[in-house]
């Protein structure tokens, strides 16, 4: 009893080591967040209260209010998107790719396991591989990972359509929230191309000597404008990057490292359906909600077409004959089965039955 004591002890302040921590790393990952809201409020202060409200820049009436009012629509998008990229839940793997507690437990009894996997996954639909041609389980969440799909170690999770861990927004960056952060991307260069053009006046004037000794604030708005612009260099060159990849439909992981078809076969350009159809895969079809920061994104993040698959699919036609068209009281159907084609454009085709019947389905 003696010893049991002690021992419960120190395990307990182990415990509270462990949480404290815990909640301590946490709370450092927020500081990336806390650092651009504080470079978004001091800008915020230097454009609206030093260069257009305090008077000292002599600008006409309607220029500031146009000045304002732009920047305010900005601002808000910029916020809306930054802030739903942050706070927007990650959807959930569905249950159909999890094992249930009984295949577990014949899982964890095998030596190996990926033919039983198979077995499981023959029914998904799961389009990569591992590079030994294996099936993608999570071990950690225990399920089958759908394509595009990976754990992510920050988050503890996997996540659908993963593009990457971003610490500025303290979130992945997956299917869930890819167009808010798209938009985030997009309108924080907006934002400081503006910043930058409609300042760039008042940092002239601020250095050329006409302004009475009162402003005190040549260091403040100097500097502003200097980090504004770097930050605009800096988001450009990322914005630029992610265009490219939202125009082939790729992923950042898949730009490093391609999904596996099969064995020692990789494809970069899987997903690529074109230019139009991989736009409207993040933006919808609705071209006055695209550049909204709301849900308007196709799919369900766990399946995704195939470049260059096709779809068979068969439909009975029923006619009416001649002579039921004439009076006559047989009635007679005619089933035709006709074999359509759907190619990755999405446009359909009749074609040939027996040469459907020979072609496998290629990916």
């Amino acid at each position: 009893i003696d010893l049991v004591t002690p021992l419960f002890v120190v395990m307990g302040i182990l415990d509270l080591c462990y949480r404290c921590s815990y909640c301590c790393v946490k709370v450092l990952y927020w500081i990336p967040v806390v650092f651009v809201i504080l470079i978004l409020l001091w800008a915020y202060y230097v454009y609206v209260f030093v260069l257009n409200l305090s008077g000292d820049f002599p600008k006409p009436i309607p220029v500031i209010v146009l000045l304002l009012v732009i920047s305010h629509i900005l601002l808000f998008l910029h916020l809306s998107s930054y802030f739903r990229t942050i706070f927007q839940k990650h959807k959930e793997v569905p249950l159909e790719f999890e094992l249930t507690d009984d295949q577990l437990d014949t899982l964890d009894e095998m030596v190996d396991s990926q033919p039983y996997l198979r077995e499981l996954s023959s029914e998904l639909p799961i389009h990569q591989v591992t590079r030994s041609g294996g099936v993608r389980y999570c071990n950690r969440c225990e399920l089958m990972k759908p394509d595009r799909s990976h754990h992510c170690s920050t988050c503890g999770r996997c996540v659908l359509k993963m593009d990457h861990h971003c610490p500025w927004v303290n979130n992945c960056v997956g299917y869930s929230n890819y167009k808010y952060f798209y938009l985030f991307l997009l309108y924080t260069v907006t934002l400081c191309v503006w910043f930058c053009l409609s300042s760039l006046y008042d940092i002239v004037y601020l250095w050329t000597g006409e302004l009475g000794e009162g402003i005190g604030n040549k260091f403040n708005v100097s500097f502003c404008f200097i980090i504004v612009g770097c930050l605009c260099l800096s988001a450009g060159g990322l914005f630029f990057f992610h265009s490219y990849l939202l125009l082939v439909n790729r992923t950042t992981i898949e730009n490093m490292d391609p999904p596996q078809i099969e064995e020692g076969r990789s494809d970069k350009k899987l997903f690529n359906l074109g230019a139009r159809r991989n736009l409207r895969a993040v933006f919808g079809s609705n071209i006055f909600l695209a550049l909204l920061p709301v849900d308007t994104s196709e799919g369900n993040g766990t399946s995704f077409p195939i470049r260059g698959s096709h779809i068979e699919a068969s439909y009975t036609i029923r006619r009416t004959s001649p002579s039921n068209r004439n009076g006559d009281n047989q009635n007679t159907e005619i089933h035709n089965m006709n074999k359509i084609n759907i190619d990755a454009s999405g446009t359909e085709s009749e074609v040939d039955e027996h040469h459907l019947e020979r072609q496998p389905l290629a990916l």
